[in-house]
């Protein structure tokens, strides 16, 4: 079983919610709703990350990181001009990265001066940065955050085009650009990316190592809550890698990523400034 599941959602239908969002969720997902789930597979800690219709109201979010701060990370949506005072209770809390979910948006909007600000206070941190959106963008998104030196985690695979399959130049970058240190991609959702992602776990783990790989079921499924269950998301972790040491492994990443283990995570970091460093 995996130790860490780096995706998941929490929220109630009675939230308050961003208009104009392009999803309503029609049942509750609480924390006590998830541990079950954990306590049922085993899985002994999980990421919570922002969903996009909470906008950046991440009081939910903190309070089940409060209540569970030995089970629980969380990934926040936050506005650019947030203080620095909330960032450090975030951070407290056991917020380790911010989101970006840039499906439908423009992805030069990482490249104002608001957000490089925002940036360079994320990595004095050493959070992450998290990004959804589509494969055909990720090369623009990669070069707008040129100037953050910390992990960049791309969700579901990089959802790469399946017009394109494994030639997606936005895709083909995640392998070519990883081995720099920064790049991290989550196996989650394959069923949002329209194909059959073994090929691309293979070509990810052939290429990263699944010293870059973390794996995430998306629970509750957000739009596709009736064709998936926790037992099928662990079944296809299995799927997509097999061997039993590969999957130790990336649970070896996600404990530092999510800075559930301190030691992983300091390691972790160092790596990245090694390989910055030797780049630059």
């Amino acid at each position: 079983m995996p130790a860490v599941d780096a995706h998941i959602h929490v929220f109630t239908t009675n939230l308050p919610m961003v208009a104009g969002r392009r999803y309503t969720p029609p049942a509750d997902a609480t924390p006590a709703q998830f541990v079950r789930q954990m306590m049922a597979h085993d899985v002994p800690m999980a990421v919570i990350v922002q969903p996009s219709f909470l906008g950046t109201d991440n009081s939910y979010l903190i309070d089940a990181l409060e209540d569970r701060p030995t089970t629980f990370r969380g990934i926040a949506v936050v506005d650019p001009f947030i203080s620095d005072a909330e960032l450090a209770a975030m951070d407290a809390a056991g917020v380790v990265g911010i989101r970006f979910n840039l499906v439908g948006r423009d992805p030069r909007e990482l490249e104002t001066p608001d957000i490089r600000a925002l940036l360079a206070r994320i990595e004095a941190l050493r959070w992450h940065v998290q990004v959804q959106v589509q494969g055909r963008y990720l090369p623009d998104v990669y070069r707008s955050l040129a100037t953050f030196g910390g992990p960049i985690v791309f969700d579901h695979f990089g959802l790469p085009d399946p017009a394109y399959g494994l030639r997606d130049p936005g895709f083909r970058l995640l392998f070519t650009e990883g081995p720099r240190g920064r790049i991290f991609v989550k196996f989650s959702a394959g069923y949002r990316c329209g194909i059959d992602t073994k090929p691309y776990a293979d070509m990810l783990l052939r290429h990263l190592g699944p010293q870059r790989i973390v794996w995430g079921s998306d629970w509750p499924w957000t739009q596709f809550e009736a064709q998936n269950t926790y037992a099928g998301c662990i079944s296809e972790l299995s799927r997509l890698a097999p061997d039993p040491a590969v999957r130790e492994a990336i649970d070896r990443t996600a404990t530092g990523l999510y800075r559930f283990s301190e030691p992983h995570h300091q390691l972790l970091w160092r790596q990245i400034e090694r390989e910055g460093a030797a780049v630059a």
